[in-house]
């Protein structure tokens, strides 16, 4: 088997892709110092991890941050979970840096599943994974998250997991209220993770209708129904309890709402596509020599299927 590995034409590129993840990021992480926002979300999980605030009202400080009694700045899943880590392993510093890795080869895992989803009817595109990967990590917001412990990146895995079950409930067609119900708690969990960022899955089935013209509109129209019914049911549950309502309401109100009325990061509306043409200068560059190469070899490039595939992530890329 050790030797089918090996001589698979495809190893070399999974070998270069896996040490380009890990170059980008691990020599980081290894090292003191982070970005701001990292530091702070690592203290607020430290501290909740050694018992200091609890999973609806985490603590930064004594003053925390924004005047509010307790941090939210984001939602409170990613620190309840890191908070685990801290409370089993300690203080050290690589207590979240060990956390990142982890999130990074678990994105690393589930992308390879998600492309093996949408190429189940065609097997022979599986073992170029290492492909969108590469592209992925290459982008430089990417690795730089990971340097730096964002929230982005535990969002990140629960998006991911929110695709994989939606294309499963694109190709198990018998089972698709199931993996379209399971696509909407993990979307629920990217919501608690990031906040609104983490919903546009819901958008994925709007955009397969728009590219690939089925299942059909109502079918279309129901799937997104449960992707949108799921997340609703499950934040009214928690609008129920106290503590899970005030702490909701204080990202809602006093963070989210009150930072778009008084405090915009930007002052031109053009910036994000500036900064989204330059963060993908590396994966153009990527998939302009790959085109390059299957083309000297004379493999055909695009198909219908892949054509329709490749406007289908674009579009989900924007959302």
């Amino acid at each position: 088997m050790a030797k089918n590995i090996f001589k698979n034409p495809n190893f070399a590129f999974w070998l270069f892709t896996i040490s380009v993840a890990i170059g980008l990021t691990l020599p980081w992480l290894v090292q003191e110092g982070m970005f701001m926002d990292g530091l702070l979300y690592s203290c607020v999980s430290r501290n909740l991890g050694h018992g200091i605030g609890s999973f609806w009202f985490p603590q930064f400080s004594e003053l925390n941050v924004g005047g509010l009694p307790s941090f939210h700045e984001q939602p409170p899943l990613v620190f309840g979970i890191q908070a685990i880590f801290f409370y089993f392993f300690g203080n050290s510093i690589y207590i979240e840096r060990g956390y990142t890795f982890l999130m990074l080869l678990l994105s690393i895992y589930f992308i390879y599943l998600i492309w093996k989803e949408i190429n189940s009817s065609t097997k022979d595109q599986i073992p170029y994974g290492w492909l969108a990967i590469l592209l992925w990590i290459s982008t430089s917001l990417a690795f730089w998250s990971f340097r730096h412990n964002m929230q982005e990146n535990t969002m990140g895995i629960f998006t991911l997991l929110s695709v994989l079950f939606i294309f499963k409930g694109f190709n198990k067609p018998n089972n698709q209220i199931l993996f379209f119900s399971v696509s909407g708690v993990f979307i629920t969990l990217s919501l608690l993770s990031k906040g609104f960022p983490g919903l546009f899955p819901i958008s994925v089935p709007f955009l397969y209708w728009i590219t690939h013209r089925k299942p059909g509109f109502a079918k279309m129209f129901s799937q997104s129904a449960i992707l949108l019914m799921i997340p609703v049911l499950i934040i009214t549950l928690l609008l129920l309890f106290p503590d899970s309502r005030q702490s909701l309401s204080y990202y809602f109100f006093d963070r989210i709402l009150q930072r778009i009325d008084y405090m915009p990061t930007i002052e031109n509306r053009f910036y994000i596509i500036n900064r989204l043409l330059m963060e993908l200068i590396a994966s153009v560059i990527i998939v302009f020599l790959f085109a390059i190469s299957l083309y000297l070899i004379n493999v055909k490039l695009i198909t219908k299927s892949n054509s329709s595939l490749a406007l289908l992530f674009i579009l989900i890329g924007f959302s």
